[in-house]
């Protein structure tokens, strides 16, 4: 995976949105698109699974020196943290601490069943990925209201517009 877009799960440890994506294709325009909604900066990312719980372990810890702050929304694409995503939706629910934290599948799986389980485990929305990151930061714009996130100033700039469509 791209360096650049796999911190570890720590590297912010004031993360209002903690994003699970196998993908760093994906990973990738996910954070031009949350760059363009304005909350980049207020984001973490995590490759797999494991990093996914360990970074949720880590804020629920009392004794955890400088842990992370609980995100106010967690981001994942199911299918891309492996045959385990579905367990990690189950998981989370069967935490005290965690199951309050409003869950939204991003993935580019279609399919009616995989929708209603993950429904059914908790998710609060299922969106699916579109053809270009500025479809994505019109979804991501939803989820600023929708959870009450406050996305950074300078969310729109005209130098950020122009780096989109260098891509």
């Amino acid at each position: 995976m791209n360096s650049r877009f796999a911190s570890e799960p720590f590297a912010n440890k004031r993360a209002r949105v903690l994003v699970a994506d196998g993908n760093a294709d994906d990973l990738f325009f996910v954070k031009r698109a949350l760059s363009k909604a304005g909350l980049l900066t207020q984001s973490t990312f995590a490759q797999d699974a494991a990093q996914l719980t360990q970074y949720l372990l880590a804020a629920t810890h009392p004794d955890q020196p400088g842990k992370p702050r609980l995100p106010r929304l967690v981001l994942l694409d199911p299918i891309k943290l492996s045959l385990i995503g579905f367990d990690i939706l189950r998981w989370l629910r069967s935490q005290t601490l965690l199951r309050q934290i409003p869950i939204v599948v991003f993935t580019g799986l279609e399919d009616p069943r995989t929708r209603d389980r993950a429904f059914a485990l908790g998710v609060k929305r299922y969106l699916i990925k579109g053809s270009n990151v500025l479809e994505w930061s019109e979804l991501f714009l939803e989820l600023v209201t929708e959870f009450g996130l406050s996305p950074e100033p300078s969310a729109s700039s005209p130098k950020f517009e122009s780096c989109l469509h260098a891509a």
